[in-house]
């Protein structure tokens, strides 16, 4: 559950290109054997993961107020333009802070990591990159003899 906490949200292009240099706590735990992660670390990552539930728990109930503050608004044309523009500022700053969250987690975890560490990961990534293209390649017929 963790890991659509801090992934599940439509990626820019700016995160996209980041994701490739930073880890999702899922990720992470599907491969903590193979990473060899210590104990320490793992303390260290769980303890981050929980803070940032809690963090990323309140801003998403705040986001869900705001907007529905936002939609009244537009909805029974009671605001004006200012008041409509500037709750969309709440709502994003909110939205802001959530993604803050976000990198703010998978740069802690990233920074938790060895150079060793670092070094599998990346294998590991490119071993599941190849075997996803594997597995989306259309199947092509054997040609007769």
């Amino acid at each position: 559950m963790t890991g659509l906490m801090v992934w599940a949200f439509p990626q820019s292009t700016a995160e996209q290109s980041l994701r490739r240099y930073l880890v999702s706590p899922d990720f992470l735990r599907r491969h903590q054997g193979e990473l060899e992660i210590t104990e320490d670390q793992r303390s260290f990552i769980i303890q981050e993961i929980n803070r940032t539930q809690t963090e990323f728990n309140t801003a998403k109930w705040k986001l869900q107020e705001e907007i529905g503050r936002l939609s009244t608004l537009v909805r029974d044309n009671t605001g004006s333009e200012e008041e409509i523009l500037g709750q969309l500022d709440v709502v994003l700053d909110l939205e802001k802070e959530i993604k803050r969250l976000q990198l703010r987690l998978a740069v802690r975890i990233k920074n938790t990591l060895s150079e060793e560490q670092l070094a599998t990961l990346r294998k590991i990534r490119a071993r599941e990159a190849l075997k996803t293209r594997i597995q989306n390649q259309p199947l092509r017929p054997r040609p007769r003899r």
